[in-house]
């Protein structure tokens, strides 16, 4: 979770940049389930809210 965005400045209106690590965790997930990229982040924000976890 600590190393899901990388450490670097956002530039306003700018894209969210991830960490390595949480690109292939997405599609490993993405290849596991076979859905696609934005139901998988979909899927990863659901698990999270369960568990009571937040980005």
């Amino acid at each position: 979770m600590e190393n899901w965005y990388e450490n670097c400045p956002k530039m306003q209106g700018g894209n969210y940049i991830y960490s390595d690590k949480v690109v292939i965790l997405v599609h490993i997930i993405v290849s596991f389930f076979r859905i696609g990229l934005r139901q998988t982040v979909g899927f990863i924000k659901g698990y999270l809210q369960q568990i009571g976890r937040d980005l």
